[in-house]
Formats: structure tokens, C-alpha cells, sequence
């Protein structure tokens, strides 16, 4: 096979073959580019490939690009693209299917002129499954990205822990019986358009272009860690008056079973974010929710729930956010039944000032950010490591990790002390949902016995996974999580 010009190509093309396009940079050609290329070709009789010149975006020259592609058995034609996007190859080529590397999610981010060429042959726009893949495999190649202290820290990490023992905590994972506790949270994105000041009124206005809905709060953990683990089980509570059960149980993973309680009078939280679209840049949110607590009959039948479930598992992970599911009662119940209980106290807009950590007795495991252990304490300046100390102590809690955005995670073993694990995040496309990643895998981890900076580095690469992914809209698995450490040790 040799590298064709677009009219040569469309003159070996036999009549009748149903045809798939593919088009990207490719600068980067790996297992996920490769799994993502036979997902497409399977469900047509030839594989064009386009690869695009624009050397603004890649360094390595489109004929080296291409050249690569063209040894993989899954690829029969392989085209360079001089184009500013693909419009005038869908056109002339007219495919059956159409997918773009260059974009995550379902293809609302295609230029207009290639969206109204995909609807004028009638193809079908494919959603690659692996486009998380352009963003995992530039961890290999540009792992000098990083500052020096990264790349130090890494080499000593690697020195102390091969991936064949970190794939052993990752295989473990699978034997864990999980249940997940807590708020279930639609996140709801309006992507905008800005278009600049009021005429009349000083407040910026903005263009609607459309709106996506993804399982958040505890149904995003719920995800997260049945994509690691295969026995989960979410307990959590939806408001009666629009509940959309229906929505959440159609975005939980087959593997999640689920118990709702249904709290009268309020809705289900919804968290209204609205987007500036090209940055993905949260320009303010709106939440539709009542912080009641929940007592009478919805609360006897949370506990009937809590007995009931509670012996079953091995981890019992809690994420409480804080919207009025967990009174005492409830929190008395975990804390006595949970044989492992790892523990996640929000401070957020909703409840700060009225969530604090401590409120609950025990924990084997507690997973919080800088800005909630900070409140938590009432001190603002002091050393963290003196407040995670005294934490720890007052809850009893053996294994207790601090996020801190950029700079990392601060982890702490009653035995082993404290230790640092910085980020692993290259391109942050949205950093909403990196904690809930971080939570989950860090949970399963310390569940099956890790050392914390070996569950605080499975932890932060998982939320760095999560923040190349808008929202909460895909979660962690498992092959991702391979791919990232083979390449980072």
C-alpha cells in the first residue's frame, strides 16, 4: 500500500465498497489508535485514513505520520490532508462512517462545513471510543513536559514500585465488593457561545448551542469503580418530586447495581453549569436543589437500607456532598458497620461551613482536599502536615490523603508518615470530576492494602485520566489506567 493523493485513491476504490473515514493528526499511534481504527473498520469494507499537514499542531511530518499508518493491517488507504478540516474529502469520498481523532466526545465540535458534508453523503458520524487515546499517548512522548522534580520523583517511584506489582494492586481491585454511598448529582452543562457585553445592562451576554447531561456526584464514583471493580452497589437518595431515576439508571455502568430512597417534597440535585464552548470555561452555575435533611420515614428506610447492605461489602466508600442524605443516624450506622469505610466530606458552595469530616467518628481511609481540611481545622496558615496529623488522630484513621489540584497530594500512614505524589495532568480539559476519579480508585487501592503513596499515585493518575474528559462524561478504566502507568514508570 502506498500513500495516495486524494484522486488516485477514489480511482482504487472497487464500486459498491461501503467506506469508513478516519481523520486526525496521528502523532502519536499506539494500542488505543490501533483498538479505535478495527472498532471502525469492522463495520465497513475499506479503512481510509487522513492525515492531516498542519504542523502548528504536530511536530513530526505528515508523510512520517502517514507512513506509520500505512504498515497496519486495518488501514487500506492512507491520505494526507492539506485542508483546513475534512469537508472536501467527505464530499468527494462520500463515506458511510466518519470519525474524527482530533475531537473528544460526539462530534459537536466539528466545523460547521464538515458537519453539513456529513449530512449531505448521509454518513454515519462514528464516536471513537479511544479519542481519550491522542491525549494518553502524549504521556510517553512528552513526558519532558514535566518539570524536573516530576521526572525525579517518578524515576524514584519506578525504582521502588515496577508496574508489575502496581498491575497487581489494579488486578486486585476486581476482588473487591464495593458499596457506594452517597448524593446523586446531575450535572448539567450549557455550552454557550459569548458574544460579549448587554447592550443595555453591564452583564455579559451569551448564545445557547447546546446542553449535555452527565451522572454526577455518587453516580460518577459508581462508575468510576466498576470500571476498576466488578461487584458495586450504589445506595443512594433522589428527591421524589423529579427524580430522574430514569436517566440515571440509563448512564450507570451494567455493572453498578443501585437502591434509591425517595425524599418527598424536593428534585433530584441538578448542578446547571454554564460553558463558555471553545475553552470549556465555566462562566457560573445554577443548582437546583433543596439541603434538607432527611428524617420520618425516608430516614428508617435508609437505615433498614444501611443494615441490610452494610455486611455485605468489603469496601464501603462514602462521598457525602453535603445536600441532607446523611444525618447521624446514618453516619452512627456506617461508621459501626462498615468493615472498610473510606470517607470524602465536600465543601462546596451548597453547605460550607455546615460539612465538616469530622462528624464522623471513624474512618479507615479519608480522601479530602486542601480548602476542606483547611475549614475543617479553622486555620488558613498553619503547616498541613500538623493538620492532617490532628485529623487523623481525633477520626482514628490510619491512611489519610489531602488534594491539592497542581500541586499533587499530600498522603498520610500512621506507620510510614507523610510523603508527596505530584500531579500527572499534561492538558486539563476540565478538572471537575478529577476528585471523584481520584476518591474511587484511591478507595479500591488502600482497600487491598497499598502503601498510601502507591493508592495516592493510582489516585492521581485516574484524576488525571478524568481531567482530559469534559465533566464526568466517561469514566476511569482500567486499560486507561494501564496505559498511563506503563508509560509514566
Amino acid at each position: 500500500m502506498a500513500i495516495l493523493t486524494i484522486d488516485k485513491m477514489l480511482g482504487s476504490l472497487r464500486e459498491g465498497a461501503r467506506v469508513a473515514l478516519c481523520a486526525g493528526c496521528f502523532e502519536y499511534v499506539h494500542a488505543y489508535t490501533l483498538k479505535a481504527l478495527q472498532s471502525v473498520k469492522d463495520d465497513c469494507d475499506v479503512l481510509v485514513v487522513s492525515v492531516s499537514d498542519n504542523l502548528e499542531s504536530c511536530s513530526i511530518p505528515a508523510s512520517d505520520r502517514a507512513g506509520l499508518l500505512e504498515t497496519l493491517p486495518v488501514v487500506d488507504f492512507v491520505v494526507i490532508s492539506h485542508g483546513s478540516n475534512s469537508a472536501e474529502l467527505i464530499r468527494k469520498l462520500r463515506p458511510v462512517f466518519y470519525g474524527d481523532f482530533g475531537l473528544v466526545g460526539d462530534g459537536s465540535q466539528l466545523s460547521e462545513d464538515e458537519q453539513a458534508a456529513i449530512s449531505d453523503v448521509g454518513a454515519k458520524l462514528c464516536k471513537i471510543e479511544a479519542t481519550a487515546a491522542e491525549h494518553i499517548g502524549v504521556v510517553r512522548s512528552q513526558r519532558d513536559l514535566y518539570d524536573s522534580k516530576t521526572r525525579s520523583y517518578l524515576c524514584d517511584f519506578g525504582k521502588k514500585w515496577g508496574t508489575k506489582e502496581l498491575f497487581g494492586y489494579l488486578d486486585g481491585m476486581g476482588s473487591v465488593k464495593a458499596l457506594v454511598i452517597g448524593d446523586a448529582i446531575i450535572d448539567e452543562y450549557q455550552f454557550c457561545q459569548t458574544m460579549g457585553k448587554s447592550g443595555k445592562f453591564p452583564v455579559l451576554a451569551a448564545r445557547h448551542l447546546y446542553t449535555e447531561k452527565y451522572a454526577g456526584g455518587i453516580m460518577a464514583i459508581a462508575n468510576h469503580v466498576s470500571g476498576l471493580d466488578h461487584e458495586t452497589h450504589m445506595l443512594t437518595m433522589l428527591g421524589q418530586e423529579a427524580p430522574q431515576d430514569g436517566f440515571i439508571c440509563e448512564n450507570l455502568l451494567g455493572g453498578v447495581g443501585h437502591t434509591f430512597i425517595y425524599k418527598p417534597g424536593v428534585p433530584t440535585v441538578v448542578k446547571r453549569r454554564f460553558l463558555e464552548e471553545y475553552h470549556v470555561a465555566k462562566l457560573f452555575e445554577v443548582y437546583e436543589m433543596r439541603n434538607e435533611d432527611v428524617w420520618g420515614e425516608e430516614e428508617d428506610e435508609l437505615i433498614d437500607a444501611l443494615e441490610k447492605l452494610l455486611p455485605q461489602f468489603d469496601l464501603v466508600l462514602v462521598a457525602d456532598f453535603g445536600h441532607g442524605m446523611l444525618g447521624e443516624r446514618a453516619i452512627h450506622t456506617i461508621c459501626e458497620k462498615a468493615k472498610f469505610l473510606a470517607l470524602n466530606v465536600q465543601t462546596n458552595a451548597g453547605n460550607k461551613g455546615y460539612n465538616f469530616v469530622t462528624k464522623y467518628p471513624r474512618a479507615d481511609f479519608i480522601s479530602i482536599d486542601e480548602p476542606g481540611a483547611r475549614l475543617e481545622m479553622r486555620n488558613r496558615r498553619a503547616d498541613l502536615c500538623d493538620l492532617v496529623s490532628s485529623i487523623a488522630e481525633r477520626m482514628n484513621c490510619r491512611q489519610m490523603i489531602v488534594t491539592r489540584g497542581s500541586n499533587g497530594s499530600l498522603c498520610y500512614d500512621a506507620d510510614a508518615g507523610f510523603s508527596q505524589v505530584p500531579a500527572f495532568a499534561i492538558k486539563v480539559v476540565d478538572a471537575m470530576g478529577a476528585g471523584d476519579a481520584f476518591l474511587s480508585v484511591a478507595s479500591l487501592a488502600a482497600t487491598k492494602g497499598a502503601p498510601i503513596e502507591v493508592s495516592t499515585f493510582l489516585g492521581n493518575v485516574a484524576g488525571a485520566i478524568a481531567c482530559g474528559v469534559v465533566g464526568n462524561k466517561e469514566p476511569v478504566r482500567e486499560s486507561e489506567m494501564r496505559n498511563w502507568i506503563e508509560q509514566l514508570i
